[in-house]
C-alpha cells in the first residue's frame, strides 16, 4: 500500500468539492472523515484509491492512497486531473469576488 500527500494550490475549496461528490449516488463517501474512494480504469489496469481531505480551501492537503505500487505515478496523474489538484484557481477565486458583489 502507498499514500501520497498532495498540496493544490491556493484557493481549492475543499468542501465545495465534497459537497458536488456527495450528489453523485454512484460515489463512496465518508463524509464525516472527509474521505473518497474512488474506482479508476487505468492503462495498467483497475484500481479503487481512497482520496481523503486533510486540510481547508487556505491550505488543501489530500492524502491519496492505494493498493498497487506499480499504479502510484499513473493514479496520481489522474486524480491531479480529475480533481483540478494543478490547476491555477487564484485567477478564478479573484473574478468571482468581483461578480458576488
Amino acid at each position: 500500500m502507498w499514500t501520497v500527500s498532495i498540496y493544490p494550490q491556493v484557493p481549492y475549496n475543499v468542501e465545495r468539492l465534497f459537497d458536488r461528490v456527495r450528489m453523485d449516488p454512484l460515489q463512496y463517501m465518508d463524509y464525516d472523515r472527509r474521505l473518497l474512494k474512488v474506482p479508476l480504469v487505468l492503462n495498467s489496469g483497475e484500481a479503487v484509491i481512497s482520496v481523503q481531505a486533510k486540510g481547508t480551501t487556505e491550505n488543501p492537503l489530500f492524502e491519496i492512497s492505494g493498493e498497487d505500487e506499480r499504479q502510484k505515478d499513473e493514479v496520481i496523474n489522474y486524480v491531479s486531473f480529475i480533481f483540478d489538484f494543478n490547476m491555477n484557481t487564484q485567477h478564478i477565486s479573484e473574478r468571482r469576488g468581483t461578480m458576488d458583489g
